[in-house]
């Protein structure tokens, strides 16, 4: 049978982290002058564009961790979540709040039980590409909650977590009660921690209409509609009343019980369990409710929980009571903490009985009508602050589960009503931690409570043990008028103090003060008593003020003797060093620039052969619509819905690149898209195809359209095409529809107009209405779409519109407004360009060929535009991948060269990545390299990786520090004479151009990074009339263990340029170059001359 102790519980000691507030003083603070702790301005995570309040209550702090006190490893507290690490901080103040020094708890028999809910930190870092180590499974278990602290202090208590929703911390104490009742533990830490991380949490909460559209816990009130999601940590120490250096209340009794089964649904909350959960409690102790002087009600501000909850309480508390019944929520001041809110409302109401004021309610303004005893006057809300005298008070939590909890508390109002200690003699406090500013703020607020004789009592208690790991000691002696403050730096050790007064330094009365200190009075007593034995009255020596009783030299070394005393000097911690900075969960980690979504078309799986469909001059080509689906797809199902759920507006999307399936191999696609901004972009083979914004819709489609989609319908009594005449005229054009894609039913001639047909597929459906502007298209060329401004469209509102119209659709397509438009849906903005595989007779373009020496003369000089040119057209030519980045570091922003490198860059790479770093502070808003694309940075945002083909600046002084910015073979240009070159180690000269520049002489110096060779080259020769050297050249690019190939000729008018740059864009993995010999020298490779070496140096 389990033993039963009948013993009062206390709480000793507490402490915690609110909104706005690092510490109980704060958060008293917050309270009383009726702060509200909500707040927009965080930065916890990004809200990706999902519909829901952006208020929220928040810790500050959740990146700091004095993990060296812990004694934990880098490796460890790097992974460890933001919730166990303020965990064991709270746990530790809460330790030392009870007057215990941490030391003198360690191998107890005291349980651990924390509260908590889903980890939201947990759950970003499974979705995120975040790379921990393996100890990441432990600082993310939720068992870690509790176990970490019962290891760190060596607690062999039950030590576990509980999850029961929003009364989890509630039924925490009841668990920890019956622990020590039971005698299962001798005292528990209580904790609880809910902190929040995930965007989709709040977003669920919302959709669920538990949450506030404004962020306000308007508890009570008739504008009620939820409550404002806030974190919290805090921690209290219980233990029976006999033990305990110090009591803040007791705990009375708590009772627990669950609504079971109810027809409303799982969440609904039922005022019956609640009364009857209630009623358990005074029955079981015995005590009428009408005992209670205030009520801390769970109070969320639902529309649904508070009437709910005012109706149990109602009938029992006011039935017979003379007068209103206080009542408040302290989830109004600060937010709903959800697992941890019985303790916040312990805390308000701890601090509140040591203020003897009770905090108003905020957001109170019109009494609920569905709470009547808010206007019979039976209850009444705390609306500005009162006087708090208050004995019996009780507190519910309420889990949306339906696990109710309701817990008494009691305080002894007599012990604050003492005097304030006057003592006699001087107030030595002393204090340790683990900086010198800790023992300093410590011993400076401790100072405002030095006549608190309890408080002194408890600081002097802590003293009795030192704290490992506490570097900086310190002390004050404060008397009435003054005070002075030591602190010192020292290796924590045990120390005995002796007062040595030595010879000749004794005086009369000289124990007359130290005599009204306990232990030396119980010292001398000691001593007085085994002195008697032998005829020698000790007591009478000390008091006596007659100089000549010390000329005897044993009265003199008796008085000494008996004066020495030991003096403890460790305190309490009250600060951290915060000094490391560690890793804090964020959703905008969930993804990155190389890894995001995947999707694999395959023209062999049933679910994708439809795509063959979208022909065009009969190549198999992905619509530009079947991109968007990706996007969506994907965006959807970040915010955890379907796509048909889901409205978006698109916005911004460039098709950069066709891709052409094939039904031999399958084709993949990665899709990535910046939390945040909504930003996006497409990639297939490493290669940009498609880019744009995407967030939610947001109040319907009609707040976001223009007027031309849905003006007065367009007249349909002009000619029409039929499904049959309308296909063959985009058959004519090279538009080889079929399947899903010839969706079209009728339409008018013009291409205003049109009847789609829906087949269930959105990528058919909409590709028919772009298919509606190529009729449009009078000049009947083949054209592909490249452009889109705007996309607007809301799934539920078309699908209504189409089980209307027998699922085929009218849209109505203005040339005018450049705009397409049906309800639920608009598109805006749709540019196409010309397309054809097909060569196509047209006007010669004519163009000017100028030779530029790599390096001119002393005496020649050109213009700065030809030597830019040259320069430029040098480094593309010669650069190799798909992606060409360039980056250039301006003192002055009219030198950038970005137009350049972009015109050159166009037609050899897929993706042009230019950065613009501007080290002065001209603006930037205007200028015309902003309209190139090119990002603007500052110097201090440039990070310093070897990732540049081409680097150009114009700092002369500092140029030299940006070589780092180059992978190997790539390019650095600038301006400088010609002494300085010998400053660059491993880099070869490539030109050097002189050019005026308002009329001063300048020099273009371009340097490229000597790469090392890893193997020979072959060079194949062009100057065969009868062209056999195709056919060896064919072998040797096939040869797979061929690395690197020279095309070489003699001939001026071979056209060995044209053919080797087309051959550079299809062989990305073969090194070719051009040796185009102009000049009659021998071009032997094998045994090259001094001169060809020169020219063939790093590759050959």
């Amino acid at each position: 049978m389990t033993k039963y102790v009948e013993s009062e519980i206390v709480i000793s000691g507490i402490s915690g982290r609110f909104p706005k507030s690092d510490n109980l003083n704060e958060f008293w603070l917050n309270l009383i002058e009726g702060k509200d702790m909500i707040s927009d301005e965080h930065d916890r995570f990004l809200e990706l564009g999902l519909k829901m309040p952006s208020r929220m209550g928040i810790v500050n702090s959740l990146d700091k961790f004095d993990a060296d006190f812990f004694a934990i490893h880098s490796k460890q507290a790097i992974t460890l979540e933001p919730r166990i690490r303020k965990l064991l901080e709270v746990s530790h103040e809460a330790i030392m709040d009870a007057g215990l020094s941490p030391v003198s708890i360690h191998g107890s028999n005291t349980g651990v039980f924390v509260a908590t809910c889903d980890s939201e930190a947990a759950a970003i870092s499974h979705r995120s590409f975040t790379k921990h180590n393996a100890y990441a499974v432990l600082g993310s278990s939720t068992s870690m909650l509790a176990n970490r602290i019962s290891f760190f202090y060596d607690l062999h208590g039950p030590s576990f977590v509980l999850d029961t929703a929003c009364s989890s911390s509630g039924v925490a104490i009841h668990q920890a009660m019956q622990a020590i009742q039971t005698e299962v533990c001798d005292a528990a830490i209580v904790a609880g921690a809910r902190l929040h991380h995930d965007a989709i949490a709040g977003y669920m909460f919302y959709a669920l209409d538990m949450t506030s559209t404004d962020g306000k816990c308007k508890v009570f009130d008739a504008a009620a509609d939820g409550y404002a999601r806030a974190e919290a940590v805090v921690a209290v120490y219980i233990c029976k009343k006999e033990v305990a250096k110090r009591a803040y209340a007791t705990i009375v009794h708590v009772g627990i019980n669950n609504d079971g089964y109810k027809d409303e649904g799982v969440t609904y909350p039922s005022n019956i369990m609640q009364e009857k959960v209630i009623r358990k409690v005074y029955k079981d102790i015995g005590l009428d409710p009408l005992e209670v002087d205030y009520f801390e009600a769970h109070g969320t501000g639902t529309k649904v929980g508070d009437p709910e909850e005012m109706s149990a309480i109602t009938r029992v508390f006011c039935e017979g009571r003379k007068g209103a019944l206080p009542i408040g929520s302290v989830k109004s001041n600060m937010g709903h903490s959800e697992p941890v809110c019985s303790l916040c409302s312990i805390a308000k109401l701890i601090l509140s009985h040591i203020a003897r004021t009770i905090p108003a309610n905020l957001h109170y303004h019109t009494p609920n009508p569905g709470i009547p005893a808010l206007f019979d006057g039976r209850v009444k809300v705390v609306d500005t602050n009162q006087p708090f005298d208050a004995r019996y008070v009780a507190i519910n939590s309420l889990g949306f589960g339906g696990t109710n909890v309701h817990l008494l508390m009691k305080f002894d109002n007599k012990q604050n009503n003492e005097s304030q200690w006057r003592p006699s003699t001087p107030v030595i406090i002393a204090g340790s931690g683990r900086t010198e500013e800790a023992v300093r703020y410590f011993l400076e607020n401790a100072l405002q409570h030095k006549q608190d004789q309890h408080f002194v009592k408890l600081l002097h208690e802590l003293s009795a043990e030192a704290i490992p790991r506490h570097p900086y000691r310190g002390y004050v002696v404060a008397n009435v008028n003054n005070f002075e403050t030591i602190v010192e730096k020292m290796e924590p050790k045990d120390a005995l103090w002796f007062i040595f007064s030595g010879m000749g330094s004794q005086w009369p009365g000289m124990t007359k003060d130290l005599i009204k200190f306990e232990e030396f009075k119980k010292s001398i007593t000691t001593s007085a008593k085994y002195l008697s034995s032998v005829g020698f009255d000790l007591k009478k020596l000390l008091k006596s003020g007659d100089k000549s009783m010390f000329e005897d030299l044993k009265n003199a070394m008796v008085a000494i003797t008996a004066t020495q005393i030991a003096t403890p000097t460790i305190s309490p911690l009250i600060k951290w060093d915060y000094g490391e900075t560690w890793y804090t969960p964020h959703n905008r980690q969930e993804f990155n620039k190389h890894k995001g979504a995947r999707f694999d078309i395959d023209l062999s799986n049933p679910g994708d052969s439809f795509y063959e469909g979208h022909c065009i001059e009969g190549k198999i080509i992905f619509p530009a619509t079947g991109y968007l689906l990706l996007v969506w797809k994907f965006f959807s199902s970040q915010i955890h819905l379907e796509v048909d759920q889901c409205p978006v507006v698109f916005q911004n999307v460039r098709f950069e690149r066709l891709t052409f399936l094939n039904s031999e191999t399958h084709s993949t696609f990665i899709v990535n898209i910046l939390q945040g901004s909504g930003k996006f972009e497409i990639l297939e083979s490493d290669v940009v195809v498609c880019t744009g914004e995407i967030r939610q819709l947001l109040g319907g489609v009609k707040k976001e359209v223009s007027t031309a989609a849905f003006s007065s319908e367009i007249s349909q009594s002009e000619p029409r095409l039929t499904k049959d005449d309308f296909y063959k005229e985009l058959h004519l054009r090279g538009y080889n529809y079929s399947g899903l894609f010839q969706g079209i039913q009728e339409s008018g001639i013009e291409g205003n107009w049109g009847k789609v047909d829906w087949t269930g597929d959105w990528v058919s459906f909409l590709d028919c209405i772009l298919q509606l502007h190529i009729l449009q298209n009078e000049n009947r060329t083949l054209f592909v779409p490249t452009r889109i401004k705007k996309i607007i469209i809301d799934p539920s509102e078309v699908k209504t519109n189409l089980q209307e119209q027998n699922n085929i659709i009218t849209v109505n397509v203005s040339r005018y407004h450049e705009t397409a438009g049906f309800p639920g849906f608009e598109l805006r903005g749709l540019n196409f360009a010309n397309f054809s595989s097909k060569s196509q007779l047209c006007d010669p373009i004519t163009t000017e060929h100028v030779f530029v020496s790599y390096c001119s003369s002393e005496s020649t000089t050109i213009s700065k535009e030809i030597a830019l040119q040259s320069i430029v057209e040098i480094v593309v030519e010669n650069s190799e991948g798909a992606k060409f980045e360039f980056t250039e570091i301006l003192s002055n922003l009219h030198n950038s060269v970005t137009a350049q490198v972009k015109d050159s860059c166009t037609f050899s790479f897929s993706t042009c990545e230019l950065t613009t770093v501007n080290v002065s502070n001209a603006r930037t808003d205007d200028l015309e390299f902003v309209k190139n694309g090119s990002k603007i940075i500052s110097l201090q945002e440039l990070a310093f990786n070897p990732s540049n083909h081409f680097v150009y600046t114009d700092c002369e002084s500092h140029f030299m520090e940006f070589e780092a910015l180059l992978i190997s073979g790539g390019f650095l240009l600038f301006k400088c004479a010609d002494t300085l070159l010998d400053l660059f180690r491993g880099y070869e000269i490539i030109s050097k151009n002189r050019f005026l520049e308002k009329g001063f002489e300048q020099t273009f110096v371009l340097l490229r990074k000597i790469s090392i060779n890893t193997g020979r080259s072959t060079v194949i020769s062009t100057d065969d009339n009868d062209f056999k050297w195709v056919e060896s050249a064919k072998k040797i690019i096939r040869n797979s263990q061929v690395q690197q190939v020279v095309f070489a000729s003699q001939n001026p008018s071979s056209g060995i340029n044209g053919f080797v740059k087309c051959l550079v864009k299809e062989l990305r993995n073969v090194k070719i170059q051009c040796f185009h010999a102009i000049d009659p020298i021998e071009l032997n490779f094998d045994k090259p001359s001094i001169y060809l070496q020169q020219q063939i140096r790093g590759f050959v």
